[in-house]
């Protein structure tokens, strides 16, 4: 009996020892990703361009992020914030960063993500660049397909209320063109007919202005609820003090 308690005591050491390894390891796992979220997250606020603030939570991606830590690079780490502000106007961000070095400076490979704004904030962003190309609107409202606003026009002294249907095309140069393709008669005018030109309603803007310097758009998918602008990098991007220092501009 006594040798069999000699031979089993090493046996339930060995396992004592595998059971702290492993939760040490646990430990240091669940330290490292808190670490660098909050680090992350702090450097993302202090790095955002003048007219663009946010209250930002982040979290690294990988499998083994203290492996990684090791190894001096993160595969990726995902940012997020409900209110990122541009502007007047507010939405909520998400953002991927991937192949992230941890030289001096750090260098991220790439990053991809999207902004959304619901509708109260794009009715605050579209009136003030539509007022700019002559075209007071009101009342913009989503739609699975694009967007619907109100506007007027004066047809033989008359004020006539006009409902529009347009589309969201992002174009070149980090340009958003706001393309009317319906438009249809509310108020005014009675039975009258009246031929309208759709294209007298489309407008342009410069969205690349409220995007850090540094990505592009890519794309617009609206819905009932909110429409999404995605963005990427066009190039690795080294976070020194310049990083994310400019909006961009249209070319």
């Amino acid at each position: 009996m006594a040798a069999a308690r000699r031979r089993t005591r090493p046996g339930i050491i060995a396992a004592i020892i595998v059971i702290a390894v492993v939760v040490l390891l646990v430990v240091v796992e669940i330290v490292a990703r808190v670490l660098v979220g909050r680090i992350t997250a702090q450097e993302v606020e202090q790095q955002l361009p003048d007219g663009l603030s946010a209250d930002v939570s982040a979290a690294a991606t990988g499998t083994c992020v203290t492996c990684e830590l090791l190894g001096g690079s993160l595969s990726g780490i995902h940012v997020t914030s409900d209110d990122v502000t541009f502007g007047d106007v507010t939405g909520a961000a998400s953002v991927d960063a991937h192949d992230v070095k941890l030289g001096s400076p750090i260098t991220v490979g790439s990053l991809d993500g999207s902004i959304g704004i619901d509708e109260d904030e794009l009715n605050a962003l579209l009136q003030e660049v539509a007022a700019q190309s002559g075209i007071e609107i009101h009342s913009i409202e989503l739609r699975d397909d694009g967007i619907s606003y109100g506007t007027e026009v004066e047809v033989f002294g008359e004020t006539v209320g006009l409902s529009v249907v347009a589309n969201l095309e992002p174009r070149s140069g980090g340009r958003l063109r706001v393309v009317a393709e319906e438009v249809s008669i509310t108020s005014g005018l009675g039975s009258a007919q009246v031929e309208l030109d759709a294209d007298r309603f489309s407008f342009e803007m410069c969205l690349a202005e409220h995007l850090p310097a540094e990505v592009q758009l890519t794309s617009v998918q609206p819905s009932a609820q909110h429409v999404d602008f995605s963005f990427r990098s066009t190039s690795a991007i080294p976070l020194d003090d310049t990083a994310f220092a400019e909006l961009g501009s249209c070319t």
